[in-house]
């Protein structure tokens, strides 16, 4: 699954919102690879979250 990830605590915005799910890792590397591609040119001085790709999704969740 593909999600991003805050690096600060937003007041009523979770830390980790799934964005996409994929059959391949491969998939969710290229997509990733172009969202944060893209994300950098956006907003080019933020740096507080992570495009993430993450193969156990109870993990991920429960750590947030």
């Amino acid at each position: 699954m593909l999600v991003i990830v805050l690096l600060n605590t937003v007041p009523g915005i979770s830390t980790v919102t799934l964005l996409q799910t994929y059959p391949t890792s491969q998939e969710c590397h290229s997509e990733r690879d172009r969202i944060d591609d893209e994300m950098a040119k956006a907003y080019p001085d933020e740096h507080d979250f992570e495009i993430a790709c993450r193969f156990n999704p109870g993990a991920i969740i429960a750590g947030s």
